[in-house]
């Protein structure tokens, strides 16, 4: 993600899919009943929506902000892993990750 940064082309497109599908989910009224008992089993049924808003507004400077800290690189290789002499693998501890705020 570092090489090649996510292009806004590729954002959008990505973006209006899934904003699209969304769409399209809710188009069938038993779709619509079975998911908005879910989101009143969650506690509130506003949460519905609470996705969609956020893809809606997400960047894609978020997107690739998140990328570089989530993705690692890997190397694919036969074999098992062991870790150098250090003793310290390259992992990391995932974090909560937050939603943009507008």
């Amino acid at each position: 993600m570092a090489a090649e940064p996510v292009t806004d082309e590729e954002f959008k497109r990505a973006q209006t899919k899934w904003l699209k599908s969304w769409e399209q989910q809710y188009s069938n009224p038993e779709t619509i009943g079975v998911v908005l008992s879910e989101t009143v089993a969650q506690g509130d049924w506003r949460l519905l929506f609470l996705m969609r808003d956020r893809v809606q507004a997400l960047t894609r400077d978020a997107v690739q902000r998140v990328a570089q800290q989530r993705l690692v690189r890997v190397q694919p290789h036969a074999g098992h892993h062991t870790c150098p002499p250090s003793g310290r693998c390259a992992r990391r501890r995932l974090s909560r990750w937050t939603w943009p705020r507008r």
